[in-house]
């Protein structure tokens, strides 16, 4: 699983993003599926199933979550996919946090 950790940096109301894109494949199986998790815990998670209408496209999985956060917690942001092959992410892919409120 690849991930990356970070850590508000005031207590408030945050906006969080996660986009992942995934390299294309000739013939196309399994998910595509990313996740945020909070302290450890799991804040969200989407996953989209591929079929050949996904053949040699690069597939996205997009989350977007606000969630009142205290300075200093832990925001993971990480990926899977079930393709039976090494996938590359492609530079598109994106995660990131912004204060709405605090």
């Amino acid at each position: 699983f690849p991930s990356h950790d970070t850590s508000a940096t005031v207590t408030g109301l945050w906006d969080i993003e996660l986009n992942t894109v995934f390299a294309a494949q000739a013939a196309s199986v399994g998910f595509r599926q990313n996740y945020i998790f909070i302290n450890g815990v799991e804040l969200i998670q989407k996953r989209e199933n591929v079929a050949t209408n996904f053949n040699n496209a690069p597939v996205t999985v997009f989350n977007r979550y606000p969630v009142e956060l205290v300075a200093g917690d832990v925001v993971t942001f990480g990926c899977y996919q079930t393709s039976g092959a090494n996938l590359a992410l492609l530079s598109s892919t994106r995660a990131a946090m912004s204060l709405r409120e605090s």
